[in-house]
């Protein structure tokens, strides 16, 4: 009901606007939390396609790369394979699904990278958005670490550190930005 009313305000008030689904995250469906295939699934189930017209995802695989097919049984990134098949069976293979959110922290939580890892993440992530072709965007979280505390996670998500200094894979959005067919 809260994406019906939504999209149908925000196509009054812009005729032409791109309307996007909420940025779906990595998740399984386990009584509190629902998979983003379910949760996609559901929208259409629901008859509401009409109301999107693009599938927001946060894709994340941290730390395997997103074209790493043994992960696949829960990397985000490898899933949204299974989101498009959905998007297929329901008749919307016009429909693009954005990357609304996509990086990897650095630091030394446990769940952190080191840099050169999150520069790999990164250009495998855009070498993968590019080649499945329904993958129209790609947003990159975050430009800028948040912190300076190198065990908070959400600290560490930035392509450049706290004190402005580049990581290896601010060079690779760089190069993917100003080179749109290479890495």
């Amino acid at each position: 009901a809260l994406l019906e009313s939504a999209s149908s305000r925000i196509r009054a008030a812009v005729p032409g606007a791109v309307v996007v689904s909420g940025g779906l995250s990595p998740a399984t469906d386990n009584g509190t939390d629902i998979a983003p295939t379910t949760f996609l699934s559901e929208l259409y189930e629901l008859g509401v396609a009409e109301s999107f017209d693009v599938v927001g995802m946060h894709p994340y695989s941290y730390p395997a790369l997103p074209s790493d097919a043994s992960t696949k049984s829960w990397n985000s990134f490898y899933r949204m394979r299974d989101m498009r098949d959905i998007m297929i069976g329901h008749g919307d293979d016009g429909k693009p699904i954005w990357a609304t959110e996509f990086g990897s922290p650095t630091g030394t939580g446990t769940d952190a990278v080191d840099a050169e890892r999150q520069a790999e993440i990164l250009r495998d992530g855009i070498t993968e958005q590019r080649r499945l072709g329904f993958v129209d965007k790609l947003f990159v979280y975050s430009l800028v670490d948040r912190g300076t505390d190198e065990s908070d996670r959400e600290q560490n998500f930035g392509v450049v550190d706290h004190a402005l200094a580049p990581k290896p894979a601010w060079h690779v959005m760089r190069t993917a930005a100003t080179t749109p067919g290479c890495l």
